[in-house]
């Protein structure tokens, strides 16, 4: 509690013994007295400030029944018990608390003074046969008494000492004890009479003892087992050597001794007796005899042991407990008590501060001394008081202290007691923990995900701005509610589950669940519940961290509807789709296409890395480029390509034409290789033979153009007229366009055959028609012969020629003529094969033979040179008697 003085307040705290709002304890008169009495004009001052050692021998004086008295101080101030009354008189009321020299001022200065001066120097003194002034009890006059009395030293805690303790003899009503006074045992019944104590005597030597007939009354021991050292036997064992060793050296230093034993009674239990056994001298005798006495003080040795034991007990309570406890008086501005801990925490020394309170204010921190000041006027006005200051030690360093005082009840309003704590690492922990709590707020406020602290019963305690978001509420709503309240039904016993799962284990729990928005709609959200664990060390509320997965579950909704799309669109396209990781080659998709285009099972080739079974399958001269586009595809390239692979299924050679191209990840790393690939053998086929085709047209129209020019100009040459022209070269000009006809209806890779093209001339000449010319044209040779392209039309016309002259002069021309067209197919050089043709014709000789010119006409010129020229052909051309023989032989197409 507070304590100040009247300039400088300070707060140091104390303990208060626990007699202090009862003291002095009892049922004495006196101890009724000094309880009720007003000690303000004492020099003393109020018991409750007296030194420890002073209270201890209050105690033991106001318990014994002998006379005690005390001189207390630097002024003598007097204490005594009941049994001092009749020394003092009706006025032991105004005696008690006053210096000796106000009660007896008469005999002070001559008889006291100088005795109590020699005990204050450190001396016992025993004064016997001595004159003491005793007051009557109506306080006329003065009677001479000779007494027996001890004075003794009462120290303090430091060794000094700080009073007396004077025990006298009972008053002896008028009885001198001196030898010429009345016989011993008439001395000794009068004062066991006056005084309840075990009496005895001896003689000088101190051997023969004489015991009162109390202490047989009381130990049970008969005057003859009690004499020559035999009443030792009634002393305690344990205190039995050190009393004989006491009287011991009392006998041979001829000192008188005091000391506490306990003597058996009759009944074998023991109590605790107060012993004194002096010398008493007469002049030029010295020591005549021994007398001694045994005061029964068990109750108050009991008292006072337990009194000591519960100051020990104090003692070393606020020896070890850190805490500073104290007591004050506020009026008077002075520490009562003030534990040695204050040394520990202040680190300043206790004496100083009880001798002196006016620097305790310089101890504070200059910040907190008008609060303590402000706490101080309260402690003056009687109220308890709680306030927290800083001091500052003399080695600099800064300590909180928490200081409670409170006022002690009783008849000094002034008295308060209190206790300071060091709170400086609480201090220390609480300022960690305000930190510790600003930055969990901070995170807690803006952390991106949900955070919520929830009761054990669902409730929510705290929460975050993102919750509210996720939850679609505000924040005032949300603490209104419970997990139930924003959970969908279905929820709900998974979240409990998920909050009992976390109480037991230390680990948490988390689980995907959907939250109910005001709105109708749903969140999807992973809430990880972890318990919390305050300073007991129970599980008090639960820590929910929230992450919003609505987007993430649309998104990821889209991609499942999206994969299921692809996958559709894969598993329809004929074209292959694949997509292969970029680090290891292994297939993660491959379409149905595959297995058609590669002719092996899918479940081949995916879930490895099968590229070199892939590899394997293309064609060697298309391989490195196609593992070379490959690299450029994991190298972030795309390609397009045309390779052949031999197919598993038939082993044919198969085009594949496709695009490879990369996929990138977030931070635009390859991440993954696709393409898109399909089977183009018959485009490749088909663009093929359009080339040839192409090549054969111009090739053909060059022929064609070429043969058309030759025809023209042998016609010219020829005809007699333009009429005659005109007639000669449309012929000539259908024959070469029934020719570009069997030719224009072939498919790439097929030729016209020999067959085909002499049936066509012959029908366009009307010849083959069976109607009008039975059995005059026979035709024999293998079918299918196939000519080569280039050979065509210039062969056609070479066959119209000779067909044009049949109808003309030869064998067609006459009814009984008769044309025979044979072929074979024969070896030429090297193994080439060659058509024979043998065109032979019988017939009679018409009336008019013709003329040279006829017979060097165009057709014969056509066969003659043109074949041999332009189609490397052989020929024979001869006009006999039974008509033309021809025949032609010209290499044909390989494949025939």
């Amino acid at each position: 509690m507070l304590c100040c003085d009247q300039a400088v307040s300070g707060i140091v705290v104390m303990n208060l013994p626990t007699a202090l709002s009862f003291w002095p304890p009892g049922n004495s008169h006196m101890a009724a007295f000094m309880r009720a009495a007003d000690w303000s004009t004492s020099p003393l001052g109020a018991p409750a400030g007296w030194p420890q050692c002073l209270r201890t021998a209050v105690g033991i004086m106001l318990e014994s029944p002998a006379p005690v008295a005390i001189f207390w101080g630097p002024e003598r101030v007097l204490l005594h018990n009941d049994a001092c009354i009749p020394f003092i008189g009706g006025q032991h009321s105004a005696g008690l608390g006053s210096p000796a020299a106000k009660v007896w001022p008469g005999v002070h200065d001559s008889v006291l003074k100088p005795i109590l001066d020699r005990v204050f120097a450190g001396e016992a003194v025993t004064v016997e046969d001595h004159d003491v002034p005793l007051r009557t009890n109506q306080g006329r006059g003065e009677w001479p008494r000779v007494v027996a009395a001890s004075f003794s030293p009462i120290r303090d805690e430091t060794g000094v000492v700080a009073g007396v303790f004077h025990l006298l003899p009972p008053a002896t009503q008028g009885l001198r004890l001196d030898v010429a006074q009345g016989p011993r045992d008439a001395e000794m019944e009068s004062l066991t009479r006056l005084v309840p104590a075990l009496l005895w005597q001896s003689d000088p030597s101190g051997a023969a003892m004489r015991f009162h007939p109390s202490w047989t009354a009381y130990t049970g021991q008969s005057p003859d087992a009690a004499r020559d050292g035999g009443w030792l036997e009634a002393i305690h064992p344990e205190d039995r050597p050190g009393t004989a060793r006491l009287f011991s050296e009392a006998q041979a230093r001829q000192e008188p001794l005091e000391t506490e034993l306990r003597i058996r009674a009759r009944d074998g239990r023991h109590r605790w007796f107060q012993m004194r056994h002096a010398p008493l001298t007469e002049p030029g005798r010295g020591v005549v005899r021994w007398i001694g006495a045994a005061l029964d003080i068990h109750e108050h040795r009991l008292a006072r042991d337990a009194l000591a034991a519960s100051e020990e007990r104090f003692r070393v309570l606020v020896s070890s407990i850190e805490d500073v406890f104290y007591v004050t008086d506020l009026e008077k501005g002075r520490l009562e008590y003030l534990s040695p801990s204050y040394e520990t925490v202040w680190g300043r020394p206790v004496a100083t501060l009880l001798v002196d309170l006016s620097g305790f204010l310089d101890t504070l921190h200059p910040e907190d001394r008008a609060a303590f000041l402000a706490g101080k006027e309260r402690q003056l006005r009687g109220e308890a008081v709680s306030i927290e200051y800083r001091i500052r030690r003399p080695d600099g360093a800064e300590r909180w202290i928490l200081d409670r005082s409170f006022p002690v009840t009783g008849r000094r309003p002034s008295l308060a007691a209190g206790v300071a704590s060091d709170v400086t690492d609480r201090k220390r922990s609480e300022k960690a923990l305000r930190a510790s709590e600003e930055r969990l707020s901070g995170i807690f406020a803006s952390a991106t995900v949900g955070l919520s602290e929830v009761g054990l019963d669902g409730t929510f305690l705290q929460v975050n701005d993102e919750l509210c978001r996720i939850l679609g509420r505000p924040r005032e709503e949300v603490l209104r509610l419970s997990i139930p309240d924003v959970t969908h039904p279905d929820d709900i016993a998974p979240s409990f589950a998920a909050v009992a799962k976390a109480l037991e284990g230390e680990g948490g729990a988390d689980l995907d669940k959907r939250y109910l928005r005001p709105d109708g709609s749903l969140a999807w959200a992973n809430s990880r519940v972890t318990r919390l664990r305050h300073g007991s060390g129970r599980a008090d509320s639960l820590l929910v961290v929230t992450v919003d997965l609505t987007g993430r579950r649309a998104a990821e909704a889209a991609l499942r509807h999206s994969e299921h799309r692809f996958r559709q669109f894969g598993e329809a396209s004929t074209d292959l789709l694949w997509i292969r990781d970029a680090s290891t080659l292994s297939f993660e998709y491959l379409s149905p296409a595959f297995e058609t285009i590669f002719g092996l099972p899918r479940d081949q080739v995916l879930g490895g890395n099968h590229v070199l079974r892939w590899a394997g399958m293309i064609l060697p001269e298309d391989r490195p480029r196609l593992l070379d586009d490959i690299r450029r595809v994991r190298a972030g390239d795309s390609v397009a390509q045309s390779f052949r692979i031999r197919r598993g299924t038939d082993r044919e050679i198969r085009w594949i034409r496709g695009t490879d191209f990369p996929l990138f990840d977030e931070r635009g790393r390859v991440e993954r290789v696709a393409g898109i690939a399909r089977d183009v053998t018959e485009e490749v086929e088909t663009h093929d033979r359009l080339r040839v085709l192409v090549s054969e047209l111009q090739h053909r129209t060059r022929n064609l153009v070429a043969v058309i020019r030759s025809v023209a100009d042998k016609t010219l040459a020829g005809a007699g007229s333009l009429d005659d022209f005109r007639d000669r070269f449309r012929t000539r000009l259908d024959a070469i366009g029934r020719a570009n006809a069997l030719l224009s209806r072939l498919e790439e890779g097929d030729r016209v055959t020999f067959d085909q093209l002499i049936r066509s001339e012959l029908a366009a000449h009307g010849t083959l028609d069976g109607d009008a010319h039975p059995a005059r044209v026979a035709l024999s040779g293998p079918p299918g012969v196939r000519l080569r392209s280039s050979t065509v039309q210039t062969f056609a016309l070479a066959l119209h020629e000779l067909a044009t002259n049949a109808l003309k002069y030869g064998a067609l021309s006459q009814p009984d003529g008769r044309l025979a067209v044979g072929w074979s197919i024969v070896d030429g050089p090297g193994g080439t094969p060659l058509l024979h043709v043998d065109w032979r014709e019988r017939c009679r000789l018409t009336e008019r033979e013709p003329d040279e010119s006829e017979r060097r006409g165009y057709g014969r010129e056509l066969i003659e040179r043109a074949l041999p020229y332009q189609l490397k052909a052989r020929t024979t051309y001869q006009i006999g008697a039974g008509g033309v023989h021809c025949t032609i032989t010209l290499p044909i197409s390989s494949t025939s």
